[in-house]
């Protein structure tokens, strides 16, 4: 099977899998959160104890949350994932979320990473059906490719995909964990 083949396959059990970006407890709970995914390029090797900052803008803003947390570094790419309170999603659906070295807070790895909670409600899985308009591999999820809906290991190939926030052009990387960013999901 050609590597396009192997990557229409991935796309598809991604389409088919539930979102991980999703409330983890009921919404009206006080603890209920949200895991967001993270991404980067790093120079390390082995895991690495970040500190991610959540911002209410791209650029500047509002700080609005910040945690510490050790993600898996490979190919000097780190990956993983944070747990962040709902209540940071009152009155937004859009937050930004920046990386930086606990020693050095003031400066981050790389511009922010956007990520966009799916609204609504989730459909119950006895009665799901799927409906997307218009998805992208990505390297990450943003601009018009907002929703993270899944990511998966495409071993020793690469990928083809847009840039991060799902900018520019699709084409050929060297990334091991494309994200599926869609424009709309309804389950």
């Amino acid at each position: 099977m050609n590597r396009y083949g192997i990557q229409i396959i991935l796309l598809l059990t991604m389409l088919l899998a539930p979102p991980v970006a999703q409330a983890q407890e009921s919404e009206g709970s006080p603890d209920a959160s949200t895991e967001i995914p993270v991404k980067g390029i790093i120079q390390a090797a082995g895991p690495v104890e970040l500190l991610f900052t959540i911002y209410d803008r791209e650029e500047e803003g509002r700080e609005l949350y910040s945690v510490t947390a050790t993600v898996p570094v490979e190919e000097n790419m780190y990956f993983g994932s944070i747990n962040v309170p709902d209540e940071l999603f009152r009155g937004r659906r859009t937050v930004y979320i920046e990386a930086a070295r606990p020693s050095e807070p003031a400066i981050g790895l790389e511009a922010r990473s956007q990520f966009t909670k799916p609204g609504g409600r989730p459909a119950k899985r006895a009665n799901e059906s799927v409906s997307i308009l218009g998805c992208s591999l990505c390297y990450s999820c943003g601009g018009s490719y907002p929703i993270f809906s899944g990511a998966f290991v495409t071993p020793g190939l690469g990928t083809k995909e847009r840039g991060r926030s799902c900018s520019g052009d699709v084409s050929s990387r060297a990334d091991f964990r494309p994200h599926l960013c869609c424009q709309n999901v309804s389950l």
